[in-house]
């Protein structure tokens, strides 16, 4: 659990693609640097989903859930990066998609920390 805490903290900060908007001058190099990023992204995910056979069963479904809402919602990023009409449109987007991803996140972060505080008060009931 603690694993996928720091993945996903770390996945939330990789998303933060707001600064990437002052380099760019084109749609096309917006979609460039985003998509780096994403990249990145991706490679945490898949780290993330690693982590989930440890968990106990009846949160893992819930694990899986999240790590597939965060790669959709990084598909979108990415799609609205590259496929904008414009720069402002790209960035206003890509803004609103990743503020998406960071509500989950964090939600996902509240839970696997009330997950993870309900395994220890099993553990010294037992």
């Amino acid at each position: 659990m603690k694993s996928l805490l720091s993945t996903i903290i770390l996945a939330a900060a990789m998303l933060s693609v707001s600064a990437l908007a002052q380099e760019a001058k084109t749609v096309d190099e917006y979609c460039v640097t985003v998509s780096n990023v994403a990249d990145r992204s991706d490679k945490l995910y898949a780290g993330m989903e690693a982590t989930i056979p440890s968990f106990a069963p009846e949160h893992q479904a819930a694990a899986r859930k999240d790590v597939a809402a965060l790669r959709e919602i990084n598909k979108q990023i990415r799609k609205d990066a590259c496929f904008a009409p414009n720069l402002a449109t790209a960035v206003a987007n890509v803004k609103r998609d990743t503020a998406r991803a960071s509500a989950l996140s964090v939600a996902s972060i509240a839970r696997v920390t009330h997950d993870m505080a309900e395994e220890r008060r099993k553990q010294a009931a037992q």
